[in-house]
């Protein structure tokens, strides 16, 4: 696959859960795209690293631990009748703010990733002179992420 721009994604939240973790579970789902995205971090898999050393060798040996599927970072230009930022703001400091997630992140070339998560935080920042007003949502992912394109 040759390297793309990220121009033409798409975030979008649910407030519900998929029945199933699978295409059919998230296509079956309502979903609401969030406005005014500019930048998107880094998420996916790691391993914690577990250590053991036997006495006779000295060695430290390596092995994978559990999974942490990280957290989504998620910058935006702060729009106050957009939906889906409403329902991101609501996910983390209103009535659903211990509701879990779904989130689905469609990439121009077609890929799209879901995944559920808890929405920790949504953050205004005013900026200065000459600055969009923006805010910014911090997603911790707690399901595994699955492709259902």
């Amino acid at each position: 696959m040759a390297v793309q721009t990220s121009t033409g994604l798409i975030l979008s939240v649910s407030a519900a859960l998929p029945a199933t973790e699978d295409k059919v579970g998230y296509d079956a789902l309502t979903w609401t795209e969030v406005g005014e995205i500019v930048s998107i971090g880094e998420y996916g898999p790691s391993q914690e690293e577990v250590n053991h050393t036997p006495l006779k060798t000295g060695l430290v040996e390596k092995y994978k631990g559990a999974t942490d599927n990280g957290s989504l970072a998620i910058e935006m230009g702060k729009d106050a009748t957009d939906a889906g930022q409403l329902l991101l703001d609501a996910g983390a400091n209103g009535a659903a703010k211990f509701t879990v997630h779904s989130i689905k992140i469609e990439y121009p070339q077609g890929d799209i990733d879901a995944f559920q998560g808890l929405i920790f935080g949504f953050n205004k920042n005013p900026g200065a002179i000459n600055s969009i007003v923006s805010a910014s949502t911090n997603i911790g992912i707690n399901s595994n992420i699955i492709d259902i394109q």
